[in-house]
C-alpha cells in the first residue's frame, strides 16, 4: 500500500522535501512509517521524539495502522495558531463590527504581532507556515469549543500566514458577550486553545541572513 506523507517546518528541512510517496506493506502502522523515513533520513530521526503524527488530518497518540492512499503529516512542535486562515493583513475593526451585537456589553480583543526580540536576538521578520487544512479545521475547532464552553456571544479568531514584518499583527481574537468577565475568560481560553492545537510554525529572520524555527510544543499530547 502507499500513503502520502506531508513534512512541515524543521520536518520539511530535514527530509528535503515536502511530500513524500511511501510504499507500506499492508498492516503497517505510523510507527512502522517513522521507523522507515527516519532510517533513510538522519536529519528526521533527530526530530523524531519531538514530532507529533496526524492521519488524515486528525492528531494519533498511539501508533495507529494504516490503509492504502491515507495522508499521514509530520509534525513539528507548533509554536503558535488562529477559524479565517489568510496571506492577507488582519483588520481587527472589521472583525469588531461583524461579533458585536446590541446585547454585547463587552468587546475584548487580542492581536498577536510580530516582535524585534527573541531570546536576546534581534529579530527583522517572521515567516509563518501551517498545514493549512488540518489549521483551518483545528482552528475552527477552537472557536467552537470557546463558544460551547463559555456564556459570550461571539468568538472570531483569524491567522494570518507567509512573511511578516515587525510589528504586524499574525492573530486575532474579537470576543463579545453581555458581559466583560466571561469575555476575558473566553477570548485567554481561545488564544491558549489555539497555540496548543493549530499547526502553524515561526521561522524568525535576523539581520545576518540567518533565520531559524520558533521551538515549541504540543502540551494536549503529552
Amino acid at each position: 500500500m502507499t500513503v502520502n506523507v506531508l513534512l512541515f517546518a524543521a520536518a520539511r528541512d530535514a527530509a528535503g522535501a515536502s511530500e513524500l510517496k511511501e510504499l507500506l506493506l499492508p498492516g503497517a502502522t505510523t510507527a512502522d512509517l517513522l521507523d522507515r523515513l527516519c532510517a533513510r533520513l538522519p536529519a528526521l530521526a533527530e526530530l523524531r521524539p519531538r514530532l507529533a503524527v496526524a492521519v488524515n488530518q486528525s492528531y494519533v497518540r498511539a501508533p495507529q495502522q494504516l490503509s492504502d492512499g491515507d495522508e499521514v503529516a509530520l509534525l513539528p512542535p507548533i509554536s503558535g495558531g488562529g477559524s479565517l486562515l489568510t496571506q492577507d493583513p488582519l483588520d481587527l475593526q472589521a472583525m469588531i463590527r461583524q461579533a458585536h451585537g446590541t446585547c454585547d456589553g463587552a468587546v475584548v480583543t487580542f492581536l498577536g504581532t510580530v516582535r524585534d526580540l527573541s531570546e536576546g536576538r534581534q529579530v527583522v521578520s517572521m515567516e509563518y507556515h501551517a498545514y493549512e487544512a488540518m489549521a483551518a479545521k483545528e482552528l475552527e475547532a477552537a472557536r467552537q469549543e470557546t463558544l460551547d464552553r463559555y456564556p459570550v456571544s461571539q468568538v472570531l479568531v483569524a491567522h494570518r500566514i507567509g512573511h511578516l514584518q515587525l510589528c504586524e499583527a499574525s492573530v486575532a481574537i474579537v470576543v463579545t458577550s453581555p458581559h466583560r468577565a466571561e469575555a476575558f475568560d473566553a477570548c485567554r481560553f481561545a488564544i491558549d486553545r489555539i497555540k496548543a492545537r493549530v499547526p502553524v510554525w515561526k521561522r524568525e529572520h535576523f539581520p545576518d541572513g540567518d533565520s531559524g524555527w520558533v521551538q515549541g510544543w504540543y502540551p494536549e499530547l503529552e
